[in-house]
């Protein structure tokens, strides 16, 4: 069955958990296993060490049977990315927590509608990517389309005003002399040596996003912003099209019929 993305995108702002084992580096016995044709595991590895900024990055995953893991890369105390042993199947990432000295964690708000699954197979070592973030800050974007100062002036601060986008970047040559040079854990340069570049497939358009973030904070007749209770009915509206545009870009790689797109995006 089909996720209902729309529901999970308005869910998704406010995540607030992440569930599951956590892994920087899994047991050197079992990575070491698993590093093989002939495992009945796989490995993935992913990396943040794009722009998020943060000292520790935690990405949630569900596979197709329903398994939680978590992948944490800590950026502050230890170079390369995270790597779990996993058994095959699909991934679809589930949440993303970001960390920084001296303050509580915060939530990396709807990076699970951005993506499809990622594959897994049996004696294979994945590289999903690098998680690059960029943020549309409302404000600056109505400033840069010419709205007048009006509705600059009234955008309240109570209102979110800043999203993020994601995008997995392959940096697998950088990577991967960070990994081999990591001495003395030759499993590392194992997993270096054995990566294939997998990446989800990105679902969500980046300009569809930014698109209907900027509808939903569009200035009235009057020239001043809408309240934040018009701006979260406005957003599930704009949000419906973004994803049903999006969607039908790549309708084609996953599957998808009209109806089962119009079905995807019902609350």
């Amino acid at each position: 069955m089909k996720t209902k993305l729309l529901g999970v995108a308005l869910a998704a702002l406010m995540v607030t958990a992440c569930a599951g084992p956590v892994s920087t580096r899994p047991d050197p016995i079992a990575l070491k296993n698993a590093v093989s044709d002939t495992s009945d595991k796989g490995v993935l590895v992913m990396d943040t060490s794009g722009n998020l900024g943060c000292d520790s990055t935690t990405i949630g995953l569900m596979s197709d049977t329903g398994k939680f893991v978590n992948l944490t890369d800590y950026r502050g105390t230890k170079a390369g990315p995270a790597v779990g042993v996993v058994a095959p199947g699909k991934y679809r990432i589930f949440s993303g927590r970001c960390t920084v000295p001296g303050y509580y964690p915060s939530q990396l708000p709807s990076l699970r509608i951005w993506f499809g699954t990622v594959d897994v197979e049996a004696g294979e070592t994945v590289y999903a990517g690098t998680l690059d973030t960029n943020r549309v800050d409302v404000k600056s974007k109505l400033e840069g389309l010419g709205a007048v100062w009006g509705a600059l002036n009234n955008f309240s601060t109570k209102k979110q005003s800043t999203y993020l986008t994601y995008e997995f970047l392959d940096k697998s040559s950088e990577l991967k002399q960070t990994m081999q040079g990591e001495e003395p854990d030759a499993d590392m340069a194992d997993v270096a040596n054995r990566m294939v570049y997998k990446p989800p497939l990105k679902i969500l358009d980046k300009g569809e996003y930014e698109a209907a973030i900027l509808r939903a904070y569009a200035p009235n007749a009057e020239g001043k912003t809408p309240t934040k209770d018009e701006v979260d009915a406005r957003f599930a509206d704009e949000m419906k099209i973004a994803l049903q545009n999006s969607l039908k870009k790549v309708a084609g790689e996953m599957g998808l019929s009209d109806a089962e797109i119009e079905d995807m995006t019902k609350t």
